[in-house]
């Protein structure tokens, strides 16, 4: 889903850019010391709990984790959405607020436009 192909792949990227190796985000997770190093090395998956847990940790939407642990389906909106909420929640308040004003904006702007209504 998104940019990380693979639940390891996406615990191992975030967990690097978070400063962490897989035992230090255990620990920082208060899970077992080798937990997610078996969760990486596929011995089993996280569970659902566990999966939010993470997420949460690393403020990503838990739906990202959740798929590549196929505990859901993607999304229909996909990475983009992701990708977009991901580097909304890392601006400032203000800056948020005005990005929500700029999408309601187009949001109008779409629903008037001929293009977007064409006659039946």
């Amino acid at each position: 889903m998104g940019q990380y192909r693979t639940l390891a792949e996406y615990i191992t990227t975030r967990a690097r850019e978070m400063g962490h190796n897989t035992l230090s985000l255990s620990e920082a997770l208060n899970f077992g010391r080798s937990y997610i190093n078996a969760v990486i090395n596929g011995q089993f998956l996280p569970s659902q709990h566990r999966c939010r847990k993470i997420a949460q940790y690393f403020g990503d939407n838990p739906a990202t984790i959740l798929t590549l642990a196929g505990y859901q389906e993607p999304p229909p909106q996909g990475e983009t959405l992701d990708e977009v909420a991901r580097l909304v929640g890392s601006l400032p308040e203000d800056q948020q607020r005005q990005i929500r004003d700029y999408a309601a904006f187009l949001k109008t702007q779409s629903q008037s436009s001929p293009e977007s209504n064409p006659p039946e």
